[in-house]
């Protein structure tokens, strides 16, 4: 009977990145241009004047990660590894060197984006080489048909590999708490935002029925007051094609960008991907007030607006 070699750390790791690039590029392949699953979720502009908040499609995120976790649970169960793994010559077992069942192999994956926010630190600093999932279900990754590595005897000894795995966790825990604490203020935020214009476009609309837009004018915010009087800013805004376009349609509003600066937020949205908005709106006594707005067509201005009685071809058509 012949014997397998153990594998080294460096070999291990290295097939697991090149492997999972593959798989990942494969799954990105599949999402992004096969079914059409886009999503953007992020902030930026942590410590600059402004903060920019994005929200896109989030549902699509966690059809995302069902296809990841599938893909990855389904060959490893039942073969034991992934296209990228193949390639690559790694598989993945349990840890008496059994292929994992599908509940093993589920759970493993469960974790998968933890262990990439973490900057992969739990591998390194497992004597197994194992990551948070590999620990839960019991599992690890070697080269194809090497032996199962065995725990050293000096596994508490600080070496040059732990040390990395230790400055690395480091690192992720200071950016997930730095994130985190930006996140935790500013994402409500885009809730509070979304919510005050929606509730000004229903005084609008209130407004528009019976011809007196005092509710909306009084509650907008006290620099767009102290530019124009209730008479001038009913005359502007009841003959707005724009806007009443807008309030017809105030139910389809997605809004997907917000941009935080001081007391003033920018929001940016979209109507059935054909129009687009923005509203800029200023806190005033802790509460978010209506300050300008515009909608204008997103693509082919000319033939979308141009039309009697409406808003001239091309023209951007502002709803302050």
């Amino acid at each position: 009977m012949t014997s397998r070699r153990s594998q080294s750390f460096l070999d291990n790791l290295l097939r697991r990145i090149l492997a999972g690039l593959i798989d990942y590029l494969l799954l990105i392949s599949i999402c992004w241009f096969g079914l059409g699953l886009q999503f953007n979720i992020g902030l930026t502009g942590l410590f600059a004047d402004s903060q920019v908040v994005t929200i896109n499609e989030p549902r699509n995120l966690f059809v995302i990660y069902l296809i990841l976790v599938a893909y990855f649970s389904l060959g490893e169960s039942f073969l034991g590894l992934t296209l990228g793994k193949f390639i690559f010559q790694a598989e993945v077992v349990t840890v008496r060197g059994h292929r994992p069942s599908l509940v093993q192999a589920a759970l493993r994956n469960l974790f998968k984006p933890f262990d990439l926010l973490l900057l992969l630190s739990p591998i390194l600093l497992s004597p197994k080489y194992q990551t948070l999932g590999d620990r839960f279900a019991k599992t690890l990754v070697i080269k194809r048909n090497a032996a199962v590595p065995t725990i050293p005897s000096n596994k508490y000894s600080l070496s040059p590999q732990k040390i990395v795995g230790w400055i690395l966790l480091a690192v992720a825990i200071v950016n997930l708490t730095i994130w985190f604490y930006f996140a935790s203020n500013y994402f409500p935020e885009t809730k509070a935002t979304a919510r005050a214009t929606n509730t000004y476009f229903m005084r609008l609309e209130k407004g528009f029925e019976i011809d007196n837009l005092e509710s909306a004018y009084t509650t907008s915010s006290s620099r767009l007051q102290a530019e124009e009087t209730l008479e001038s800013f009913q005359q502007r805004l009841l003959g707005n094609p724009g806007l009443q376009f807008l309030l017809e349609n105030r139910k389809d509003i997605n809004f997907y960008r917000w941009e935080f600066k001081e007391d003033m937020a920018m929001l940016f949205g979209e109507i059935d991907k054909e129009f687009k908005i923005t509203v800029v709106l200023d806190r005033e006594n802790q509460q978010w007030k209506f300050l300008s707005g515009s909608v204008e067509p997103i693509e082919n201005p000319q033939d979308l607006w141009n039309k009697p009685n409406e808003i001239p071809a091309g023209e951007q058509e502002s709803v302050d």
